[in-house]
């Protein structure tokens, strides 16, 4: 047997008809997918431990000791042998709350987020808006920052709520903002509000990169992807693996962004509807990080919040101010839970549903009386935390389009070197109404009123 805990991969599928891909005897069925490889710390070999169920009752007896454990779950009476368990015998599941694992961060570099793990990750309990052209190009002299012109071939790519990404000549730092309204056709040009307002007004040809954006959702069907299968696998390399676990009816229940030595590391946290044995098809994968570069957390890359918009009407575009900071952390928290009862198979439940989606950031910067007083002044602003590099596919940005403060706390501390900052969290707070959502309706009228999402540039 293979003993080494420092050889792992760990893999997701999604599935493929949902609700744990069980087969007749309501038991999980991922044979016939195609796992992902996923790069992850080692901290994931403790991700996966979990109890398996089992009875005590203690009985008077003359002897000392006490009475024997029985095995809780269903048996194996399949008439062959069921993820490590013989025709006759109970199959040994576990119940983990939670299994989260971490990886420095890494993106796609344009590709469709759900062809790499992370992606189909988050795509199992997030909605993922995918814009249908990687570019469009501002078509004559926008007069003012808040603002995009762009052709009626161009606009029919441009959604309300939808990100939108703008860099221009010469420079590392690229600047994001959200669509708030998308105006009728005149003389063959569409004209689209976007906030926050952009630093300066674009010129005539420059190019508008358009973004992937992970938002979020409630309900299952809301979600880019179907509930997925988590397969851990360790012990050796390749076939020389002994110990393999599989999660399965598993969804996205929350992931955190936070620096890294000063790059950017992603934890992803998943809620699975059991976990099974299989340690006789124990394998691992050769894992591959994304194609992008590391995102930057703290270099190349700006943090920004626009101007109060609490009572203002849609569409909204508002000032935006760069925000001097040391550090910045982002956690989003997804509610999931079992939904429709299902006691034949060990995952108890057929579907695995989204209840609601919340987030937080905490901002370090310096000592900054707007952020102080947001509480005071019952405001509401929207907060962009950029994230570098610069370059095709390359980079993210986190926008938190309804940001009021979570709490009171943002008084002027002490950092390193008697240096004077301050620590303020945010929260993201629910129906965004800065966006002209006129004849929306579904995942349309979700992105556009969505509090949070994730921007991943699709060049």
């Amino acid at each position: 047997m293979a003993k080494s805990s420092a050889i792992f991969s760990v893999a997701v599928a999604t599935s493929a008809a949902g609700g744990g891909d069980q087969d007749s005897n309501a038991l999980p069925d991922a044979s016939g997918l195609t796992f992902t490889s996923m790069a992850t710390t080692e901290a994931s070999v403790d991700a996966f431990q979990a109890s398996e169920l089992s009875h005590e009752e203690n009985h008077g007896r003359r002897s000392p000791g006490e009475t024997s454990l029985a095995a809780i779950g269903v048996k194996n009476t399949t008439g062959g042998s069921k993820y490590g368990a013989a025709d006759g015998e109970f199959i040994r599941v576990m119940y983990p709350d939670s299994i989260e694992v971490s990886a420095r961060f890494r993106t796609g570099k344009g590709a469709v987020p759900t062809d790499y793990g992370f992606g189909k990750w988050l795509g199992s309990g997030m909605g993922l808006f995918s814009p249908g052209a990687a570019t469009v190009t501002q078509s004559g002299a926008a007069g003012n920052k808040t603002e995009i012109t762009v052709s009626e071939a161009d606009a029919a790519h441009l959604s309300v709520g939808a990100p939108i990404r703008v860099r221009r000549t010469g420079s590392t730092v690229d600047e994001s903002s959200v669509i708030t309204q998308k105006g009728a056709a005149a003389g063959g040009k569409v004209t689209c509000k976007v906030h926050p307002e952009f630093t300066v007004a674009l010129v005539d040809t420059q190019s508008i990169n358009l973004c992937f954006a992970f938002f979020p959702v409630v309900g299952a069907a809301a979600c880019a992807t179907q509930d997925m299968h988590i397969r851990f696998d360790m012990g050796g390399a390749g076939s020389d693996a002994s110990v393999r676990r599989l999660a399965s009816l598993a969804r996205c229940s929350g992931f955190s962004i936070a620096q890294d030595n000063f790059g950017t590391s992603m934890t992803l946290r998943a809620r699975p509807a059991c976990m099974l044995q299989d340690d006789a098809n124990a394998s691992t994968l050769a894992v591959a990080e994304p194609p992008s570069a590391l995102l930057q957390h703290r270099f190349g890359a700006r943090v920004d919040i626009a101007a109060n918009h609490k009572g203002s009407s849609a569409p909204i575009s508002g000032a935006r101010t760069e925000l001097s900071t040391f550090d910045w952390s982002f956690d989003c928290n997804i509610d999931c839970a079992p939904g429709t009862p299902n006691t034949k198979g060990v995952l108890g439940s057929s579907t695995m549903e989204i209840h609601n989606g919340t987030a937080q950031v905490t901002i370090t910067g310096e000592a900054d009386e707007t952020l102080q007083r947001m509480i005071a002044k019952d405001e509401l602003r929207t907060v962009i935390l950029g994230m570098g590099p610069g370059g095709d596919g390359e980079g993210a940005a986190l926008i938190v389009q309804n940001a009021g403060r979570a709490d009171g706390d943002a008084n002027p501390g002490a950092g390193d070197d008697n240096r004077i900052q301050q620590q303020t969290t945010l929260r993201a707070v629910s129906d965004f109404g800065g966006t002209d959502t006129t004849g929306l309706s579904g995942a349309a009228l979700r992105l556009a009123t969505a509090p949070f999402m994730l921007a991943l540039p699709k060049v």
